[in-house]
């Protein structure tokens, strides 16, 4: 999985009304106009209820970081 540019990806979080499932997350994403980069890290995150775009953030980077693990 490709680097999600974090500023990029923390203007969009800004418009998220949290707390929110993985399902409402991608919804309301798409509703804001998220890119297909972001939409697909979305797709990879857990099934997993979010209080805040911080938990969001850190469990992209989780995700990303074991992409890469997994390609090396």
């Amino acid at each position: 999985m490709a680097k999600i540019n974090a500023v990029h990806l923390e203007s969009m979080l800004k418009g998220i009304k949290f707390p929110v499932r993985k399902e409402e997350l991608i919804e309301q994403a798409e509703a804001h106009g998220a890119d297909e980069q972001v939409m697909q890290a979305l797709h990879q995150l857990p099934n997993h209820h979010f209080r805040t775009a911080m938990e969001v953030s850190k469990a992209l980077g989780a995700e990303q970081n074991a992409s890469r693990s997994s390609q090396n």
